[in-house]
């Protein structure tokens, strides 16, 4: 574990920030192709559904330039296709068993709908905490920079990171 960032430090994260940018596509490549499209590959409706229509399978896709040239591009409207054809409300993308004993999901939101229909956002514990965590590391990001730059507003995101600890803010 390293040492948490110091106030005068240019980066929060510096062995990810400064990554070489060769390590750095290495590492988005093992992610993309090694965990997330065949566990996605293989749960999602729409995502199957979509690749066996252009004729591509997980075993086509071995290189980011496989990924470039060959998986086909998902939009919004695929999404909603999908969800109004087959009846499925979270539009083939969903690759949980929402009524799995226990549920993975403590709330489905939706977004606004503004640019077309609604969608439904399924959301479980694990992913509240996880917004958790990114809204802290956001606070503690803003603090650092008002620190550096604007030493007088601190008090603003120090109260924020106070509430989102459960403590009461002082006076």
């Amino acid at each position: 574990m390293t040492d948490a960032p110091v106030a005068t430090d240019r980066y929060f994260e510096p062995d990810a920030e400064t990554m070489p940018r060769d390590r750095l596509e290495a590492l988005q490549e093992e992610k993309l192709l090694g965990d997330l499209l065949p566990w996605a590959y293989a749960r999602s409706p729409l995502v199957r559904s979509t690749w066996d229509a252009a004729g591509v399978t997980i075993d086509d896709v071995k290189t980011m330039d496989d990924f470039r040239e060959k998986v086909p591009f998902v939009d919004k409207d695929a999404i909603r296709r999908f969800r109004d054809v087959g009846g499925d409300r979270y539009g083939g993308l969903l690759c949980v068993d929402p009524l799995r004993a226990g549920g993975p999901f403590t709330a489905v939101f939706s977004t606004s709908g503004t640019t077309g229909d609604p969608t439904l956002v399924p959301s479980g514990a694990a992913m509240e905490r996880l917004l958790g965590v990114f809204e802290l590391e956001k606070a503690v990001y803003e603090l650092r920079y008002e620190l550096n730059n604007r030493p007088d507003w601190v008090a603003i995101p120090v109260a924020g990171i106070v509430r989102m600890l459960g403590e009461s803010v002082p006076a």
